[in-house]
């Protein structure tokens, strides 16, 4: 019903106007699906218009699950070299350990959506972040290069629910007009992942050996399950 550019607001004469009439005898309900002030307040007291203690405390909740998404491919990305070496794979065997993990990420949050809506995002998380930390301490202790690829793409299906669950939760505590921001700051650490990851791996690859950058996800993966668990609400 809505034109191209138009949106509707709460006031109740662009609401009839819009619909040619009086909208409450015609049984069309007026909203725009975003939450009044006392919503927002209920849960979080201190709320002025701005994000308040509690809300800053589940951004921050959040990010630890945001961050092991960009972490899981760039830590694994000095690896490489070595497992290579280890295991003498093809160049199409060793390509599959990237392009089947970025495969498999990239579709799998086309079915972690709806979950989450169902199921809430906290208890999408917390097994996903568990089977994470499962899958990666696994994938540690692989002997084949078969082995590695098919874990690396198996890491992907929990990896893929974080970012959605995340965002999800992100939709729900932030007002309309400053959730955009509130997304790109949570973007932030992980792009500086992207940067600062792949020189901490080469450390760890150069004094413990490939498999440290397996452990060091799963360890992250165990720790944010359970910040997850006990502090967010």
């Amino acid at each position: 019903v809505m034109g191209k550019g138009e949106h509707f607001t709460q006031d109740e004469g662009s609401w009839d106007d819009a619909f040619g009439g009086d909208t409450t005898s015609k049984g069309i309900e007026k909203t725009t699906g975003e939450p009044g002030e006392d919503w927002y307040r209920q849960w979080d007291p201190e709320d002025n218009g701005k994000a308040g203690p509690i809300r800053m405390k589940i951004f921050w909740l959040c990010a630890l699950p945001g961050l092991l998404q960009f972490l899981c491919g760039s830590l694994f990305l000095p690896a490489l070299p070595d497992i290579n070496e280890d295991y003498r794979p093809t160049a199409f065997e060793s390509t599959l350990t990237i392009s089947g993990y970025s495969l498999i990420s990239g579709v799998l949050p086309i079915f972690w959506g709806p979950v989450c809506d169902k199921y809430s995002r906290k208890w999408v998380l917390i097994p996903n972040l568990i089977a994470y930390a499962f899958l990666n301490y696994v994938n540690a202790w692989n002997n084949t290069m078969w082995g590695i690829i098919i874990f690396r793409a198996l890491i992907a299906v929990p990896l893929a629910s974080f970012f959605v669950a995340v965002t999800g939760v992100l939709s729900d505590i932030f007002r309309e007009k400053e959730r955009a921001f509130w997304l790109g700051i949570r973007n932030l650490p992980g792009f500086m992942a992207v940067l600062f990851a792949p020189p901490i791996g080469a450390v760890f690859v150069t004094l413990c050996g490939w498999r440290s950058t397996a452990i060091i996800q799963a360890v992250l993966g165990a720790v944010s399950a359970l910040v997850i668990l006990f502090f967010l609400p």
